[in-house]
């Protein structure tokens, strides 16, 4: 039996530096072609280790890019984006 905060630490955490760290899990396509897809998103402050939010993303495959986006603080953003937000 894992713990939660062991399966927290094999998440594949995304850093650029910024204020946030970002995880992409969980990846479940809505259509035949793959061009839309639901992900769970868990999203932590690098300072604040152990607060965790987890957030629904919603994708589309623009030619070959996939652009995720997720509901943060009451606006929708790319996570590239928000991995770029500073201190």
């Amino acid at each position: 039996m894992t713990t939660w905060s062991e399966k927290l630490a094999k998440f594949p955490w995304q850093d650029k530096g910024g204020k946030y760290e970002v995880a992409v899990v969980a990846v479940d396509y809505l259509n035949q072609d793959g061009s839309r897809f639901r992900c769970n998103v868990y999203i932590r402050e690098r300072k604040e280790r152990g607060k965790v939010e987890k957030r629904v993303g919603d994708g589309r495959l623009i030619g070959n890019f996939s652009p995720i986006w997720v509901n943060w603080r009451g606006k929708s953003i790319q996570l590239e984006k928000l991995l770029e937000i500073g201190w």
